[in-house]
């Protein structure tokens, strides 16, 4: 397998989103977010992937189920409290309500861009007890809208500056005006700094 092509997997205690290159499949790290020992799967199989969509499929269809008997239930409750408290005779005609002026319709929502992340410096962090090394940082959304599998992709350098590989992390949503403190694991050993190669989002 190419050692530049990346995996993901899910911490089991904590559900965080772990990302690492494939080269690292099989050896044992702490996840960046909760600190639990996990080992590092292989990639997923065909017959993994069909049957994580029969279960992702099987929880969203029982949520349309839930959502659709509360809205029945709800209908109903109205139902009934209007025709119990419906008048037996006729009261006198209300006068008509004076039409008032519209509230003019919200701005719109500005689009979102890749310019409304914003990023602090980067350092490098070692795992106390172990060689494990990561680069640690924190990228601010500054948009008003919540955004979705917001993945992190750096360049490692060497002492002259010269690349030598790739590290990256990835989370599942950042809030509005809301900050991310990434942690992407770092497989090079003469890595001595890292840059952003760029910030990207699943549409």
């Amino acid at each position: 397998m190419d050692p530049m092509t990346f995996l993901k997997c899910v911490c089991p205690q904590c559900g965080g989103h772990i990302e690492y290159p494939a080269s690292g499949a099989g050896q044992t790290v702490p996840c960046p977010h909760c600190g639990t020992m996990e080992v590092l799967p292989e990639a997923v199989t065909p017959d993994q992937k069909k049957r994580g969509t029969l279960v992702l499929v099987g929880i969203v269809a029982t949520g349309l189920l839930v959502i659709g008997l509360a809205g029945a239930a709800i209908h109903h409750q109205i139902e009934s409290r209007k025709r119990s408290t419906s008048p037996l005779v006729a009261g006198p005609t209300m006068a008509p309500t004076p039409a008032t002026e519209q509230e003019p319709p919200p701005a719109a929502t500005a689009p979102k861009s890749p310019g409304d992340f914003k990023t602090g410096a980067i350092q490098f962090e070692r795992k106390p007890g172990s060689g494990l090394v990561y680069a640690v940082g924190v990228v601010k959304n500054n948009s008003a809208r919540q955004r979705f599998g917001v993945k992190i992709e750096l360049n490692l350098l060497d002492s002259r500056g010269q690349k030598m590989g790739a590290a990256t992390d990835y989370i599942s949503v950042i809030e509005p005006r809301g900050d991310w403190s990434f942690r992407a694991l770092i497989n090079e050993t003469k890595a001595v700094s890292a840059t952003i190669d760029r910030i990207s989002e699943q549409e």
